[in-house]
């Protein structure tokens, strides 16, 4: 049975779910009449918008088009954190976030909130998303078996482009080392000198299955840039994908799924372009990612040469 298993990041304020839609990308009309897949990312594969209160206070909304009829949509509460599985430990400390501003550290412990005991992700996530905007909360945190307090400012969630912008885009790609279907390791460090093509994925997925002739495509016109698709599967059902569309990139996995927390994905497939310094320069969310591939990697291929 292949797996279907949603990854389900818990950021301090908010619980994020990774999905992917069961049919392929709808065909759309081009100028010439011929049918083609739509490019741009579909809206299924955004992440949901919360829900409106009903009271939302100005600060908290996000601008609206005077032609659009829908109310206003709270930002949900967040001081930019992934916690450990069923932990209040912090796995990952979001760049520029109210946390990070605030001096907490990867391998912290949230022990207490305001002087209440807490112990797994859901009590602290809870606690902030009834936590006014601009609010300050004093965390208790345990560090290297020590206990300290640290007063953070709780802010609204930026929207997952803003995110990408701010914590991804232009910033040094989060290394790994990840387990490939052959058997080998693949260590993102290893590859420096080379523009590396990071492609997350699911046997499951309709448009990931669609994508995947492009994704071989690439990899057949550019031996110079590596391509490694990242899937959370079973290794059999990984390896049959394989032979069944004749992958010729990297199939790595990820079973637990903490890559995909580094690298903000919230829909598959998810394409991302680092260039030979090792810096992230492309986020693609969706089947539009792979039709974009190939203007992507020239992109990022045309700035190395003007740098040199």
């Amino acid at each position: 049975m292949q797996s279907r298993k949603l990854a389900v990041g818990l950021w301090a304020g908010i619980g994020l779910a990774v999905a992917c839609h069961s049919t392929p990308p709808p065909a759309q009309p081009s100028g010439d009449g011929e049918a083609t897949a739509q490019a741009e990312p579909p809206p299924w594969l955004r992440p949901a918008a919360p829900e409106p209160q009903a009271n939302p206070s100005p600060e908290d909304t996000t601008p609206h088009s005077v032609m659009d009829p829908a109310p206003p949509v709270t930002k949900p509460r967040w001081i930019g954190v992934w916690f450990e599985r069923d932990s209040s430990k912090i796995k990952q400390v979001i760049p520029n976030g109210p946390a990070a501003n605030a001096g907490i550290l990867a391998g912290d412990q949230i022990m207490t909130f305001d002087g209440d005991h807490v112990s797994k992700p859901r009590d602290v996530i809870d606690r902030i998303a009834s936590t006014g905007n601009g609010q300050v909360v004093t965390l208790g945190v345990k560090r290297n078996g020590k206990m300290t307090d640290v007063k953070i400012t709780v802010g609204l969630r930026p929207d997952i482009d803003e995110l990408t912008r701010t914590a991804l885009i232009d910033k040094p790609a989060p290394d790994f080392t990840l387990p490939t279907i052959d058997g080998t390791k693949v260590k993102l460090a290893d590859l420096r000198g080379k523009m590396v093509v990071l492609d997350f994925w699911a046997t499951w997925c309709r448009p990931c299955i669609a994508a995947a002739p492009m994704l071989v495509q690439a990899a057949k016109s550019h031996p110079d840039v590596r391509i490694i698709g990242i899937s959370a599967d079973d290794l059999d059902d990984m390896k049959a994908f394989a032979k069944e569309h004749g992958i010729n990139y990297t199939l790595a996995r990820d079973e637990e799924q903490d890559l995909w927390r580094s690298y903000f994905v919230q829909g598959l497939p998810t394409t991302i372009v680092i260039d030979a310094q090792g810096v992230v320069r492309s986020v693609e969310y969706g089947y539009g990612g792979a039709r974009k591939l190939e203007e992507s990697i020239r992109d990022v291929s045309s700035r190395r040469q003007s740098a040199i």
